[in-house]
């Protein structure tokens, strides 16, 4: 009897280790950004009010696991109206500056989709659809992950020297 209480009581122990040495550790394990920097092809200046979207090659806008639509939004300015520590979406990412920006899981690595820019308010802008490529998405656990804490106390992500990829798209009128 006691053989067989001691190889349960293992058994627990291994599933419970290997729960937690491969769970989730922090909000941003898996988690990628891409940051789009969107500018005239003429003046080079940055383009606002846009309409930017992950789509597949059917042109239909790509769903999360929750099902949200992967849309694009500005790199949001950090105050207490907007400021939701677990909405990635609206957390401040100070290595992205005044882009677009869209955070996603890392599994969209090498799926066969496309980032679609259009003018929907001023209409002076062509549309333009680049297809995504790995080095479009950033890993965010690397510089995000270890300060995650700090960032409930309204801190916006640290600066990073490893991220230097924002895509560039210029717009034709």
């Amino acid at each position: 009897m006691e053989v067989k209480r001691t190889s349960v009581w293992i058994l627990f122990l291994i599933i419970l280790l290997n729960d937690l040495g491969f769970s989730q550790h922090c909000p941003f394990d898996n988690l990628g950004i891409i940051v789009v920097d969107v500018r005239d092809s003429v003046s080079g200046e940055k383009i606002d009010n846009l309409f930017i979207h992950l789509m597949d090659k059917n042109g239909i806008t790509i769903e999360d696991f929750m099902h949200r639509k992967l849309i694009f939004v500005k790199n949001p300015v950090r105050n207490a109206q907007t400021w939701k520590e677990y909405d990635f979406g609206k957390i401040r990412y100070s290595f992205a500056d005044d882009n677009y920006i869209l955070p996603l899981p890392l599994q969209f690595y090498g799926l066969n989709y496309f980032i679609e820019v259009k003018d929907t308010v001023n209409s002076v802008y062509k549309t333009r659809k680049i297809q995504v490529e790995k080095d479009f998405i950033y890993d965010l656990h690397p510089d995000v992950g270890h300060c995650w804490i700090e960032m409930l106390k309204f801190v916006e992500t640290p600066k990073t020297s490893r991220f230097h990829h924002s895509v560039r798209i210029n717009l034709s009128r």
